[in-house]
This record gives C-alpha cells, sequence and structure tokens, in this order.
C-alpha cells in the first residue's frame, strides 16, 4: 500500500503579527495526513507530553509533501485566555492566508479550517498572532495535531 502524504522537514520558528476575528467551521472528513506534536521541534515553547505550548507571538512551520487534494486543515488545539482574550491562530500555505481560528476552550477541541490545496511540496505555518500576560493571567497556546482532509462531512 502506497502512503498518500508524506511529511518532510520539522516544525521551526518563525514571527509573525496582525490580528482579524475568525469565524466558526464545520466537522471535517477523516484526515489522510495527520502530523502529531512529538515530530515538530519549536524553539519558543515546550514538548508537554504529548503537545506543545506556545508562549508568545510565534508560529509553528513544517514542510509538508501533499500527494492528493486537501479541503480542509484541522488544528487540534487548547487555550488560555488573558483579561478576556483568547488565542487567535492563523493558518498559511506558501504564504497564503488559508484562514483565522479563536482557540477559546481549554479543553481539546478540534479547529477546522477551510482551504483549497492542490498535490504540491508546500511550508505549512500555524501562528499565534496574539499575546497576553500580566500577574494575573497568561494568554498561550497548545497544539496536539494539525491534519490535512479531502473535505468537508
Amino acid at each position: 500500500m502506497s502512503p498518500v502524504a508524506i511529511r518532510v522537514g520539522s516544525i521551526l520558528l518563525a514571527m509573525t503579527a496582525c490580528m482579524e476575528d475568525p469565524t466558526d467551521r464545520g466537522p471535517v472528513a477523516s484526515p489522510f495526513l495527520q502530523i502529531p506534536a512529538h515530530e515538530f521541534r519549536l524553539d519558543a515553547g515546550a514538548l508537554l507530553d504529548s503537545e506543545w505550548a506556545v508562549w508568545r507571538v510565534t508560529a509553528l512551520v513544517d514542510t509538508v509533501v501533499l500527494s492528493q487534494p486537501a479541503r480542509v486543515v484541522e488544528i487540534e488545539a487548547r487555550g488560555t485566555p488573558c483579561k478576556g482574550t483568547w488565542p487567535l491562530v492563523e493558518c498559511t500555505w506558501n504564504g497564503r492566508r488559508i484562514g483565522r481560528i479563536r482557540v477559546n476552550r481549554t479543553e481539546w477541541a478540534r479547529y477546522p479550517i477551510p482551504c483549497r490545496i492542490e498535490p504540491e511540496t508546500g511550508v505549512l505555518r500555524v501562528a499565534l498572532l496574539n499575546d497576553r500576560f500580566s500577574h494575573r493571567c497568561d494568554l498561550n497556546l497548545f497544539v496536539r495535531t494539525v491534519s490535512f482532509s479531502g473535505g468537508s462531512q
């Protein structure tokens, strides 16, 4: 059985800025490619068991080879709010914005982002766009997986 997608490269640190409110997305089909946290490398956070803790404005960046079209990128994440603000996350493919989501739960949730990515090698960025800290709270993002699927259910 030949694989339908191949992951190459590793997660790297990248800086990003700007903010925009996201929209809610619906459920997605079964993924054909899933990148678990333990395969990532990140300099501005920590690997806590099976998740990355992202503690500042930064991005997970990975080179991915897709051998079939992707119609949804899904981020499995949770967050911690600060002063009423939750983590704002932007996903890009080869520098083109796919979409933004607000990670608005402290428990694990899946955040699907509709996309239209044809089979190719590309750079996926999952960026935390906002960060807040005070003596009473700390906004953080936790990422467990990033998945690609062929479409919506």
